[in-house]
């Protein structure tokens, strides 16, 4: 949509090279009445547009702009459907429901010989890796759940984790609104705001 300078109600040499251009991409004029209105001449069809489906097109047509345009304004509304997101099944723990007092008491009972006597350090963190699993397993076990909706692509690990630093931020202000508080909710919303634009950007 747009002046093209070129008066198509005109069969002149521009007129038709233009719309030679305009076909030889594969896009259809929509047809208007003269958009630009002249005082000393006859008024001319300037403002162009144009639509790759006529089968889409809602609605399309001009107003009259005498307040403030010899040209009218011109407006196309365009029918697309988009595309349903398909359900995607993803796995995770949820840490909703955990039960912090019982999860310490089965730590506190567990056998953790293996991992402190270890003879290397490598063994050491795999036992411990290993024990951490096992307890995450009985407590907050990986469970599949369907998402209707993909989350947004821009929302990334390390977004996400921004966003959470941000929001348990600002409940330790609403807890305690002290200055102090009050500047690290805002640092962490200022870091997961700046986060979350360069990804849109790289989007």
């Amino acid at each position: 949509m747009g002046d093209f300078n070129t008066d198509l109600m005109k069969n002149s040499m521009r007129a038709r090279s233009l719309k030679a251009v305009i076909e030889s991409v594969a896009l259809t004029v929509l047809p208007l009445e003269p958009t630009h209105h002249n005082v000393d001449a006859s008024d001319t069809w300037l403002d162009l547009i144009l639509a790759s489906s006529i089968d889409h097109v809602g609605k399309a047509g001009q107003f009259l702009a005498p307040g403030f345009s010899r040209h009218d304004l011109i407006y196309l509304s365009y029918k697309i459907k988009p595309l349903k997101a398909q359900p995607v099944t993803i796995e995770l723990r949820s840490f909703a429901r955990l039960d912090m007092e019982v999860l310490k008491k089965d730590a506190q009972a567990f056998d953790w010989g293996p991992t402190l006597s270890a003879s290397t350090v490598d063994e050491a963190v795999f036992s411990l890796n290993s024990a951490v699993l096992k307890l995450f397993d009985t407590h907050a076990p990986i469970r599949s759940v369907k998402l209707k909706r993909p989350p947004a692509p821009w929302i990334t690990r390390a977004v996400r984790i921004a966003m959470t630093r941000r929001d348990r931020a600002f409940r330790k202000y609403k807890r305690d609104r002290c200055e102090e508080n009050w500047l690290c909710f805002k640092a962490a919303r200022n870091r997961c705001n700046q986060m979350r634009e360069k990804q849109l950007k790289l989007k």
